[in-house]
């Protein structure tokens, strides 16, 4: 239990009703030590939420050639983020991914969509 108190940890014990197991949650929201971790896969779902609304917009805009350039775009980043960015901090992913919208952007506006 001191361990606990140290860390942040709260726990919180629900007894079971008419013989049931209880239950015990452990809480480590209050951690002032706890490091969150995403990994790349939040930031691949924002990059494929921005590259998804861009090929609605060109589809929209009735652009078949940027579709395709579009498509080709998610696709290399699909191949490629996840193993470039593995072992990088969130704060250099989020950067590598800001650039990655940012180049999907400078796409639209080079084909005429601002």
């Amino acid at each position: 239990m001191l361990r606990h108190e140290k860390t942040g940890i709260k726990l919180t014990k629900i007894e079971g009703k008419n013989g049931e197991t209880p239950i015990l949650i452990r809480d480590g929201r209050n951690n002032p030590n706890a490091k969150i971790v995403l990994g790349t896969k939040a930031f691949e779902m924002q990059y494929l939420n921005a590259i998804r609304g861009a090929i609605n917009i060109a589809k929209g805009k009735n652009k078949p050639e940027l579709v395709l350039k579009l498509n080709k775009e998610a696709v290399k980043f699909i191949n490629s983020f996840n193993a470039l960015n593995m072992e990088k901090s969130q704060e250099n992913i989020s950067k590598n991914m800001q650039a990655e919208i940012d180049s999907v952007a400078e796409l639209l506006g080079k084909n005429g969509i601002m």
